[in-house]
């Protein structure tokens, strides 16, 4: 499996790690692109990882990647990271069951390559998915989980558009069922992927996302790779 190849190849946007922060940002010792603080792009850490992320990064010289945009809603640089001797941030989060894939429309970068990762942690119980921490939720047990950033599967049982929406439902009540939404602004990422998301009725997925209660439960998704057809996966656990 191919991973990124460094940004210090080109030698680009060099920086030393001064500070690790409780919420997983890092604090640089120079501006880059006016900006002394950044946050790894493409990825959701598990809560309590700052001193994981210190013990890998903390003091280190490190070479930023920058996404498109290039900062966050909080002025942050949104960066793939490699520390100065290669190795890949994010993919080493992955690897050590400390984060969560998060494709969203500003990071769709490496994320076949960062779900490989994820995945093999998975399966191998590693970090948070030994936890406990990371469990997978069904449509059934996701509701007290709202506002928070969820793996959910599940058999799709029906699929509707309407108002340039589409409706991706997990029950016959959509007023209480858990349901996935692609809103109108989306839909050119899935047309441009191939997806037809009416082709997903009847599928077992497994989708990632920020949990909402609107109408029951519900994961608004912004780009394909938030949805994984996933047929012949066991279970999910309760």
């Amino acid at each position: 499996m191919s991973e990124p190849s460094p940004a210090c190849d080109a030698g680009l946007m060099e920086a030393v790690v001064v500070e690790i922060e409780d919420n997983g940002t890092l604090r640089l010792d120079r501006s880059i692109e006016g900006s002394t603080t950044a946050r790894l792009a493409g990825i959701q850490p598990a809560p309590n990882t700052a001193n994981d992320l210190s013990a890998l990064a903390d003091g280190a010289g490190i070479c930023l990647l920058l996404a498109a945009p290039k900062r966050d809603r909080y002025g942050r640089l949104l960066a793939y990271v490699y520390r100065d001797d290669r190795l890949w941030m994010q993919g080493e989060l992955l690897r050590q069951g400390l984060a969560r894939v998060e494709p969203t429309a500003d990071t769709r970068n490496f994320v076949p390559e960062m779900l490989a990762i994820e995945r093999q942690a998975r399966a191998a119980g590693t970090g948070s998915w030994g936890k406990g921490a990371f469990r997978i939720r069904t449509p059934n047990t996701i509701s007290p989980f709202a506002g928070s950033y969820q793996l959910v599967e599940g058999r799709i049982v029906d699929a509707a558009r309407r108002k340039n929406q589409w409706y991706l439902n997990f029950g016959n009540d959509w007023r209480s069922d858990f349901t996935i939404v692609i809103p109108k602004q989306a839909l050119a990422a899935f047309t441009d992927a191939g997806v037809d998301p009416y082709a997903l009725k009847d599928r077992i997925v497994r989708v990632r996302g920020w949990v909402d209660l609107w109408n029951g439960p519900m994961i608004e998704v912004q780009v394909p790779e938030q949805i994984e057809v996933i047929d012949d996966a066991p279970k999910a656990s309760q």
